[in-house]
C-alpha cells in the first residue's frame, strides 16, 4: 500500500511542475542565503561567501535533479522532453518534415485502407450468433471435381429428412417480383424465397412483427413477406404500423408480417429487398434434374464440419443408388459460410493488395531513412557538443528513435485520413457482388482493430527507418566531430554503406511490385482481346418478368414477348431485337442433362450436361451469333410443330466428333425430345476467360418462359432508345415493370470488375513504388555528389572532362541499381505466383513482361541519376578545392 501511494505521488508530481519548480528554487535560494550570511559574519567577502556556500551545498542543479527524480517519473519526463525537442526540430525544418510526413502517410494510409477491407471481409466474424456453426452446402459432380452446383428440390428434401448433424437446414433462391401500387409506378424488386426456418437458422428475429411459420411454407399459404430495413425506410417511409399492410407482388397481394433489423443482410453476394416463403410445389419437391436451390445450415452443438461432410456424402451415395438416372456422380460439399463470403468478396485479391501496400510502406521507410541519415550528418556538430557535455550514446540513440516514432505517429494521423477517403473511393468502385458479400452491405469502418493495426504499422515503420540512422548518427568521436573536415571523412563511410543498402532494397521492392502490375496489365489486355462470341458494341439488354397471376398460360406469355419484340423493332435506330431466358455475362444459368438418341446412356460419372436457354427467332441476329451449320429458328417452329433445337460448336465437337449433328435427336429428363436443326458459334458465358461450354437453344415459341431478357441492337447509343423501349412494353401492359436498359459493355465490365480493380490498384501502387524508388535513387546520388564535390574537383583539375565526371556518378549509381534489380528479379519470380489466379493467358514468369519491367526501371533509374551526374560535371575545380 505504501508503494502504491508512492507511485501515485510520483504520478501526481508530473502535473503542476511549474509551481513546484518555483517553490524548489525559492527554498534552495533561502538555504543558500542562510549559508552566505553565516560566511559574511565569519568575515568573508560577498563573492567568497557565495562561492563557499555553493560548494557547501554541493551545487544547485544536482540538488534539483535529485529532487525531480524522487518527485516524478523520470522516464516519462525525459520522454516528454525528447518529444518536445523533436517537435521543435521538425518545426524548424518544414521542407524535411513535409516530404517525410507525406511519404510515410501515403504508405501508412494505403496499408490502413486495404486492411480495413481485409478486416471487414475476412477477419470480422459474421454478424450472427455462433457464426462458426453456419455452413454452406454445395452439390458436386464426379466428372468435374472442381465444379460447385446448386441442388434440386428433391435432393434438398432428402437432405433435410435424412440428416442428423444440422440443427436447422434451410434453403433460399433469388427471385424478382413485379411491384405495383407503391405510387412509383411498376418496378422490379429483388427478393429471396426462403424456407420458413431460414431466419431461425440464422437466429435473427424481426424488430417489427414476426417470423415465418411452418404453415406459410406451402403453396397457397405463402402470400406473406418480411421486409428488408432499407426497403421499409425508402419505399414505405419507415411506417411503424406496416405489419398487416399489403404489397402487390406479381399481381398478388402479399401481407407484410415483419421488418428485419437495421443493417441485416445475408452475405452470399445477393441482394434482397423482400423475403417470402420458398413454398416448394409438389413438382419442385420431386424433380431431381433441375438444380436451383442454395442450401445453408447450422450445425448441431458438438458436431464438426467433417462429421457433417461424412453424413451428407453418405446420403448422396444412397441417392445415387436409388436414382441413378438423375443423381449418378453427384455428391455434396460442406463449406463454412465465412469461407464462401470471403471467396465471393475476392479475399485473395485483398491479401495480394495488402502485401503490395506493405512493399510501398517499406519503400517509403527506406526513403525517409535515407533522408534522416543525410540530416544526421548535418547534425554532427550538435551531436558532438552533446557528447562533449557528457551525453551517453544510448541517450542520443533514444533521442533519434523518439524523433522517428514521433514522425511516424504524426504520419499515421494523416494516413488514417487518407485511408477514410481511400475506403470511400474503393467502395464506390467495388463490384456489387463484393459489396453484397459484406455482412453489412457496403459498410467498412476504421474500428479499433484497424486503428491498432495502423499504430502497430506506424511504430514498426518508425523503428525500421529510425534505428539505423540513430545508431549511425550517434557514432561520432566528440573531438573529431567538432572538426568539420575530419567528421565528414570519418562519417561518410558507414553512412554511405547504409544508404547504398537502402537503394538496393528500394530497387528490389520496386521491381517486385512493377512485375506484379505488369503481369496483371498484360493479362488484362489479353483478356479484353478475347472474342466473346457475339458483338457487345451498340447492344443493350433488359429483363422482363411476367407474373403468372396475369399471364397464367404459355400462349399469353408467348404473345406478350412476340408483340414486345415486334413493337421494339419499329423504334427508329433499332436494327435487331431478340429475347432469351439466359444471357451471357448476366449471371444466370440453367442446365439440362441429355442423351443422344440411339446411343447407350452414359455411365456413372460421365453424365452429359449442357447449358440451356429458350430464345426468340431474332435473338441470334441481335446478338450477332454466327450460324455454323443448318438453320436458325424461323416461322416453321411453332408450339404444334416438332420440337427443335440449336447446339453450339462445343457440344457438336464433343458429342458428335466425326459427324454432323444436324438431324440428330436429343433426349432430356424434363423436356420433350428435340431434333437438332442447326449449329451456332460458341459464346463465352460467365466471363471472358470462361472456356465455352456445351449449349442447347430451343425456340421460345415451343418453350414459353415468363422471365426473358430482351436484347436490342441499335445504330447508335442503345440507351438513347431506353424510353422508347419502355413505352413499347407499357403499350402492351401498362402495369408491367421492366428493368433498366443497360449497355452490354457494362455487363461484361461488371463480370470483370474485381480483376480490373486489382489491375488498376496494382498499377497505381506500382507507379507510387516506382516514384519512391526514383526519389530514393536521386536523393542518395545527389547526396553522394554533394559529399564528393572536392573529389570531383580534384579529378577535373587533374584533367578529367565533364563526360568522365558524369560517367563516374552514373556508373556507381547504376551499379547499385543493377544489384537491386538482380535481387528484385529473384523476389519477383516468387512473388508473382501470388497473382497467378488473376492471370489470363499469361505466365507468372512471362519473359516479355519481366523484360519490359526491367527496361522501365533501368530507364527511370538512369533518368534519376542524370540530374546529379550533370550537376557533378559542372563543378568548378577552383571552387571545389576551396570547399574545405
Amino acid at each position: 500500500m505504501r508503494r502504491l501511494r508512492a507511485w501515485c505521488a510520483r504520478l501526481a508530481g508530473l502535473f503542476g511542475t511549474g509551481r513546484r519548480e518555483r517553490e524548489l528554487a525559492d527554498e534552495l535560494e533561502s538555504h543558500l542565503q542562510m549559508h552566505v550570511e553565516d560566511n559574511l559574519r565569519a568575515g568573508m567577502s560577498p563573492e567568497e561567501a557565495r562561492r563557499t556556500a555553493l560548494i557547501r551545498l554541493g551545487g544547485i542543479e544536482p540538488i534539483k535533479e535529485s529532487y525531480r527524480d524522487r518527485r516524478g517519473v523520470p522516464g516519462l519526463e525525459v520522454l516528454g522532453r525528447d518529444l518536445r525537442f523533436g517537435a521543435r526540430l521538425f518545426r524548424r525544418n518544414p521542407a524535411f518534415t513535409t516530404i517525410a510526413l507525406s511519404t510515410l502517410a501515403i504508405g501508412i494510409g494505403a496499408n490502413t485502407a486495404i486492411f480495413s477491407l481485409v478486416n471487414a471481409w475476412i477477419l470480422k466474424p459474421l454478424p450472427y450468433p455462433e457464426p462458426d456453426a453456419l455452413v454452406y452446402l454445395w452439390g458436386t459432380l464426379a466428372a468435374h471435381p472442381q465444379a460447385r452446383t446448386d441442388i434440386s428440390g428433391a435432393d434438398f428434401e432428402d437432405w433435410r429428412a435424412a440428416n442428423h448433424v444440422f440443427e436447422e437446414l434451410s434453403a433460399f433462391k433469388q427471385y424478382n417480383f413485379a411491384l405495383n401500387g407503391t405510387g412509383d409506378g411498376p418496378e422490379h424488386v429483388e427478393a429471396q424465397r426462403v424456407t420458413a426456418n431460414f431466419f431461425r437458422m440464422l437466429r435473427i428475429q424481426p424488430v417489427i412483427g414476426r417470423d415465418f411459420i411452418a404453415a406459410e411454407d406451402s403453396p397457397g399459404n405463402n402470400q406473406v413477406t418480411i421486409l428488408a430495413p432499407e426497403f421499409w425506410r425508402s419505399r414505405l417511409g419507415a411506417d411503424p404500423n406496416v405489419v398487416g399492410r399489403a404489397l402487390v407482388l406479381d399481381g398478388v397481394p402479399y401481407t407484410v408480417i415483419g421488418v428485419l433489423p437495421g443493417g441485416f443482410s445475408f452475405p452470399v453476394g445477393l441482394r434482397a429487398e423482400l423475403w417470402v416463403p420458398l413454398a416448394l410445389t409438389p413438382e419442385e419437391k420431386s424433380t431431381r434434374s433441375v438444380h436451383w436451390l442454395n442450401p445453408v445450415a447450422r450445425l448441431k452443438r458438438g458436431v464438426t464440419r467433417t462429421q457433417a461432410q461424412n453424413e451428407l456424402s453418405l446420403i448422396a451415395r444412397r441417392r445415387e443408388r436409388s436414382y441413378p438416372a438423375s443423381n449418378s456422380g453427384q455428391g455434396a460439399l460442406v463449406v463454412p459460410l465465412a469461407e464462401v463470403v470471403a471467396q465471393r468478396s475476392g479475399s485473395h485479391v485483398l491479401l495480394i493488395l495488402l502485401a503490395v501496400t506493405g512493399c510501398i510502406l517499406l519503400l517509403a521507410c527506406a526513403n525517409v531513412a535515407a533522408m534522416i541519415l543525410a540530416r544526421a550528418t548535418e547534425r554532427r556538430r550538435e551531436v558532438a557538443v552533446r557528447l562533449a557535455l557528457g551525453a551517453s550514446r544510448g541517450r542520443l540513440v533514444r533521442q533519434f528513435v523518439v524523433e522517428s516514432l514521433l514522425l511516424a505517429l504524426a504520419a499515421s494521423g494523416v494516413g488514417v485520413g487518407l485511408a477514410f477517403a481511400g475506403v470511400r473511393v474503393l467502395l464506390s468502385t467495388l463490384p456489387a457482388a463484393m459489396l453484397d458479400a459484406l455482412p453489412k452491405r457496403g459498410h467498412v469502418e476504421v474500428d479499433l482493430l484497424v486503428l491498432g493495426f495502423t499504430i502497430a504499422v506506424s511504430v514498426a515503420a518508425g523503428l525500421s527507418f529510425g534505428v539505423a540512422p540513430a545508431l549511425e548518427g550517434s557514432h561520432f568521436d566528440a573531438h573529431s566531430a567538432l572538426k568539420d573536415t575530419i567528421a565528414r571523412a570519418t562519417s561518410s563511410g558507414r553512412a554511405g554503406w547504409v544508404r547504398r543498402v537502402l537503394v538496393v532494397g528500394e530497387v528490389a521492392l520496386a521491381m517486385s511490385v512493377l512485375a506484379g502490375a505488369g503481369l496483371l496489365i498484360r493479362s488484362f489486355m489479353r483478356l479484353y482481346a478475347v472474342d466473346p462470341g457475339f458483338r457487345p458494341r451498340r447492344l443493350a439488354a433488359m429483363t422482363v418478368h411476367l407474373p403468372r397471376s396475369r399471364y397464367p398460360s404459355d400462349a399469353q406469355v408467348r404473345r406478350f414477348f412476340d408483340e414486345a419484340v415486334e413493337r421494339i423493332s419499329t423504334i427508329p435506330g433499332v436494327v435487331a431485337v431478340g429475347a432469351s431466358t439466359q444471357l451471357p455475362f448476366a449471371g444466370l444459368s440453367s442446365g439440362v442433362a441429355f442423351e443422344v438418341d440411339g446411343r447407350p446412356p452414359p455411365s456413372s460419372g460421365e453424365e452429359q450436361t449442357a447449358r440451356w436457354a429458350a430464345t426468340t427467332r431474332g435473338y441470334f441476329a441481335a446478338m450477332q451469333i454466327r450460324l455454323v451449320n443448318g438453320r436458325l429458328f424461323d416461322a416453321r417452329d411453332t408450339p404444334d410443330s416438332e420440337r427443335v433445337g440449336l447446339v453450339n460448336e462445343t457440344l457438336a465437337r464433343r458429342f458428335f466428333p466425326n459427324e454432323c449433328p444436324v438431324g440428330r435427336r436429343l433426349n432430356t429428363a424434363d423436356l420433350p425430345a428435340l431434333r437438332i436443326v442447326g449449329v451456332v458459334s460458341d459464346v463465352r458465358y460467365w466471363s471472358l476467360d470462361d472456356e465455352p461450354q456445351a449449349e442447347i437453344y430451343q425456340p421460345e415459341a415451343q418453350v414459353a418462359d415468363p422471365r426473358m431478357s430482351i436484347v436490342v441492337r441499335t445504330t447508335g447509343d442503345p440507351l438513347a432508345s431506353a424510353a422508347a423501349v419502355r413505352a413499347r412494353i407499357w403499350s402492351i401492359d401498362d402495369v408491367q415493370p421492366v428493368s433498366a436498359l443497360r449497355r452490354y459493355e457494362e455487363l461484361i465490365d461488371e463480370r470483370h470488375t474485381q480483376r480490373r480493380l486489382a489491375t488498376a490498384l496494382m498499377a497505381l501502387f506500382a507507379a507510387v513504388g516506382l516514384l519512391l524508388a526514383i526519389v530514393g535513387i536521386y536523393g542518395v546520388t545527389a547526396y553522394s555528389v554533394s559529399q564528393r564535390t572536392r573529389e570531383v574537383g580534384i579529378r577535373m583539375a587533374l584533367g578529367a572532362d565533364r563526360r568522365e565526371a558524369q560517367a563516374l556518378v552514373i556508373r556507381q549509381a547504376m551499379g547499385l541499381v543493377l544489384v537491386g534489380m538482380s535481387i528484385g528479379l529473384v523476389l519477383s519470380m516468387a512473388a508473382t505466383r501470388m497473382v497467378g489466379g488473376l492471370l489470363y493467358a499469361t505466365s507468372p514468369t512471362d519473359v516479355g513482361t519481366f523484360a519490359g519491367v526491367t527496361a522501365l526501371l533501368a530507364s527511370a533509374a538512369l533518368a534519376a541519376c542524370y540530374g546529379p551526374a550533370r550537376r557533378a560535371s559542372r563543378v568548378d575545380p577552383m571552387i571545389a578545392l576551396r570547399y574545405e
